[in-house]
């Protein structure tokens, strides 16, 4: 098959990039054809080996950018045949495509972020954009099949946009179970916590989140001197505006505690420096983070969010908790006081991780391209 895969961005660095990435060279690897059509790509030899299409979005606010890419992709696209064109949310069409979330669900739960983040939630410029190729993709069925990302997403698409059932099959986002993996993190952990100036016998909190004050950043710093253990830190990744953060642990105290690493293109490397990934999030898709975790060996210390429920057995790799610094702490307490069970749950988390490995998901979206293909023909 010959497959095209369009999505704004195409690397390692972000989620949907990230998976965008490694679908299209799982399905390269089974012996398809894949082309990507992104505005920019991190992907080094995309471009050599001709499998990049740029689809030239100017540098300019990223409401533009959304829409821009929205208006010129789908022209490209028809320029060349394929026997799949899989969108990923921001075209409103595509044969196949992947729902990475429901963004009417997602501001509304952004609606619950505290007062104090109220201009957060606030319908931008760029949610109207994603809004309107949401109605327009999903309420006038501009799809052959979707793909969800959790069974959260499908109900989701169904509540808000009458999608039905038949036309949705759920496939969970994939993970590298060679590059995230406990003996990297046993391989790594001192060099990597030296660079961070991180001592080598704390304990480790980790967020990786592009979006702080959703993930629960805040929840977690109020929960840092909440904890009877001494003194834990809090290792964040991923592209956000640290400066209230950094404040807020300033007047929580635990500022010396606190590490932020921005957007980081190799992120294995940093659930290498970990012992525990924590995440209590307003609303998720189906974390990436979260299972990249599980992978790494990383007890998960999460809401039962989309994706949290799908992945997430309590007390078995990880807790659920209510999203209050005060619940988030006593989870934190079991597991540092523990060494036992935080040796279990962390067996655990990678055993829970592995029915997600990319090749059984890449051959569960190329059984979608068959049914697809063998209606159209």
């Amino acid at each position: 098959m010959k497959i095209a895969y369009a999505h704004l961005e195409f690397g390692h660095s972000k989620g949907i990039p990230r998976y965008v990435a490694q679908l299209a060279e799982g399905v390269r690897l089974f012996g398809h054809e894949s082309h990507i059509f992104a505005a920019q790509t991190s992907v080094e030899g995309a471009i050599d080996r001709g499998l990049f299409h740029r689809v030239p979005v100017p540098r300019c606010p990223n409401s533009a950018r959304i829409a821009t890419f929205a208006l010129l992709a789908p022209h490209m696209l028809q320029k060349e045949e394929f026997d799949v064109i899989h969108t990923n949310g921001d075209l409103s069409s595509g044969s196949i495509v992947t729902a990475h979330s429901c963004h009417k669900a997602g501001l509304i739960c952004r609606s619950q972020l505290p007062a104090a983040y109220s201009h957060r939630c606030n319908l931008g410029i760029a949610d109207a954009i994603r809004l309107r190729i949401e109605s327009l993709l999903y309420g006038r069925r501009q799809y052959s099949h979707v793909i969800a990302v959790s069974e959260g997403v499908k109900r989701e698409l169904h509540e808000f946009y009458g999608v039905p059932s038949g036309d949705c099959t759920v496939i969970p986002n994939g993970v590298d179970l060679n590059l995230f993996n406990p003996a990297r993190r046993a391989a790594e952990r001192r060099r990597l916590r030296e660079n961070l100036l991180i001592p080598a016998d704390a304990f480790v909190i980790l967020l990786t989140a592009n979006e702080y004050e959703r993930k629960g950043l805040s929840v977690l710093i109020d929960a840092l001197p909440l904890t009877r253990s001494d003194h834990p830190w809090l290792l964040v990744a991923g592209g956000d505006d640290p400066a209230p953060y950094r404040e807020r642990a300033r007047r929580m105290r635990v500022e010396n505690r606190l590490r932020f690493v921005g957007s980081v293109e190799n992120i294995a490397s940093v659930y290498a420096c970990a012992d525990v990934f924590a995440m209590p999030s307003y609303y998720e898709a189906f974390s990436l983070a979260t299972l990249e975790a599980a992978a790494a060996g990383l007890p998960l210390i999460v809401t039962r969010v989309n994706g949290t429920e799908d992945l997430v057995v309590d007390r078995w790799n990880g807790f659920f908790v209510e999203r209050s610094p005060e619940c988030v702490a006593e989870a934190l307490d079991r597991v540092i006081e523990d060494p036992s069970l935080l040796s279990a749950l962390s067996r655990q988390a990678r055993d829970s991780a592995l029915p997600y490995a990319w090749p059984s998901i890449v051959q569960r979206t190329l059984a979608v391209y068959d049914e697809y293909c063998g209606a159209t023909r």
